[in-house]
């Protein structure tokens, strides 16, 4: 069922609508008008896309193409938002499981899994790696196989290095 408040009907005898900016801007206030009205069911853009009858990928290629210009952008973006928040909710409530979650929200938003990487750490060389096994020690602590810390800590002591070996 075509929502009349958003599109005018198909032309007669079938032929592809005329994609106005105008028309696009209608898209976009009508999606966001709708990911608004019901927050447990409106959360699946296609979902909308269906309901109006066009391509679900018409939304990200308008937004990408920036048809409709600012005011297109900013609605599709907000209701970018609002999908995403819910998503966070309803994985959080376990409204559904959460590997689906994760998957879900991956796909749909920005979201990513974060793999942190230090860029301040200082160059590493034979004095990091004593105060790294000083502070081991006075832990009591190791590295894990005490074959490779004893010769690792052999090593820095006696000043070699791999290619002397």
């Amino acid at each position: 069922m075509t929502d009349n408040t958003v599109l005018r009907p198909r032309h007669a005898g079938g032929r592809p609508r005329i994609w106005t900016d105008e028309l696009v801007v209608k898209v976009g206030k009508g999606l966001l008008r709708w990911m608004k009205a019901k927050p447990a069911e409106n959360w699946y853009m296609a979902d909308y896309c269906e309901k109006i009858e066009i391509p679900a990928e018409y939304l990200s290629r308008w937004d990408a193409e920036r048809r409709g210009g600012e005011e297109y952008h900013q609605a599709y973006r907000r209701a970018k938002e609002i999908q995403k928040s819910r998503l966070i909710k309803m994985g959080l409530q376990d409204r559904f499981a959460s590997t689906m979650a994760i998957f879900v929200l991956k796909n749909v938003s920005t979201m990513r899994d974060q793999r942190h990487i230090d860029l301040d750490v200082p160059q590493f060389g034979p004095d990091a790696m004593a105060e790294t096994m000083r502070v081991l020690a006075a832990n009591g602590l190791s590295l894990p196989n005490q074959a490779i810390g004893a010769a690792v800590a052999g090593a820095i002591e006696s000043g070699e290095s791999d290619e002397d070996a």
